[in-house]
């Protein structure tokens, strides 16, 4: 469309789907009006370049029922790297999972998860909003409630993400942003239970670049389940920090 900014199209998709899902989430839960944050999530994650085309990709996240007190879920991914261009990026890996339950931790604990992971990122680097597609597949190993024998199941993850500077024309050290997500997860293959929609994730955060390598966010994520597992919806408060470095050496400097 002649004159049409190329970013607005992955931005109207995203907000098509993500702005009635938080304005669902805004309805009053009470008389006061008050949005019950049922879980907090406390997320880690580093992508550092660490030689040539090659990185080393690791993330962590502890997620609390809104007291901080119950443990809802530990998890662990680490990964390697591939950057075949500024715009394309290939991780393979695993995480660990360890998921509780809604009772009191860890005296209800069920069995961890394992995971292998196969990702691509791409970005759009052009123009004032960042957009960032993110498509990963998940094979899975874990004992399902009630359950004693493991089982494998497949699923398939796909995030688009809009990252948009408050001040300047880009996002650089010193500067505040902007940053709207939404994540559909699938599943497929055998030993499919519930349907193949999983789940939804949208969210709201603002953020702070500190350092080139360093950012900062605290935002609002609402998770949506359909009927056939634990269905509704749920309102998570996110702290984020992100520790991206670039390892390699520079250029006609030697190591010590």
């Amino acid at each position: 469309m002649p004159g049409f900014p190329r970013f607005l199209l992955p931005v109207s998709v995203l907000l098509g789907t993500l702005l009635p899902r938080l304005a669902a989430a805004q309805q009053p839960a009470d008389r006061r009006g008050t949005l019950p944050v049922e879980n907090v999530w406390l997320l880690y994650s580093t992508e550092a370049r660490v030689v040539g085309k090659w990185g080393l990709h690791a993330d962590a996240q502890i997620r609390r029922a809104r007291s901080l007190t119950t443990l809802r879920q530990n998890q662990v991914r680490v990964g390697v790297s591939y950057y075949a261009a500024p715009q394309a990026i290939f991780t393979a890996g695993y995480s660990y999972v360890d998921l509780y339950s809604a009772d009191d931790a860890p005296a209800a604990i069920h069995a961890p998860e394992n995971r292998l992971y196969e990702q691509l990122l791409l970005k759009d680097l052009e123009g004032l909003v960042r957009v960032d597609h993110r498509y990963r597949l998940e094979q899975r190993r874990l004992v399902r409630p009630g359950e004693t024998r493991a089982v494998h199941l497949n699923r398939f993850r796909y995030q688009l993400h809009l990252t948009l500077p408050l001040h300047g024309p880009k996002v650089e050290p010193g500067t505040p942003y902007l940053s709207l997500a939404d994540e559909v997860l699938l599943n497929f293959g055998r030993h499919v239970i519930g349907g193949v929609f999983d789940q939804n994730r949208a969210s709201v955060a603002l953020g702070y670049q500190l350092t080139k390598a360093t950012a900062l966010e605290a935002g609002y994520l609402n998770l949506w389940v359909p009927a056939g597992g634990p269905a509704g919806q749920r309102h998570i408060a996110q702290l984020s920090v992100a520790f991206n470095p670039d390892l390699r050496p520079v250029a006609g400097v030697s190591a010590p």
